[in-house]
């Protein structure tokens, strides 16, 4: 469990930033069905653009935003997979 900790901390901020590249590609998609002029839109220019701006927005802890929940489920899966495969 501690490694899969480990490694959900050091990667969180690059599936954050596939999220809202993600989010960023149906916004667009919704703004070409509506009126393109009635809102604006964040820009993200890659995976490393996307992070910088969200840096710059909330500073280091905004690229950690909502990862307990995500150590929630990779805590719990793992632990739940140690115990299950010792039963076995």
């Amino acid at each position: 469990a501690l490694s899969k900790t480990v490694a959900t901390v050091i990667t969180y901020p690059l599936q954050l930033g596939q999220v809202l590249i993600r989010l960023q590609k149906n916004e667009l998609k919704d703004l070409e069905q509506a009126d393109p002029s009635s809102m604006e839109l964040e820009e993200y220019n890659g995976m490393a653009d996307c992070l910088y701006q969200q840096y710059t927005r909330g500073g280091f802890s905004s690229l950690f935003q909502g990862m307990s929940s995500k150590l929630v489920q990779t805590v719990g899966q793992a632990s739940f997979i140690f115990v299950t495969y010792e039963q076995m």
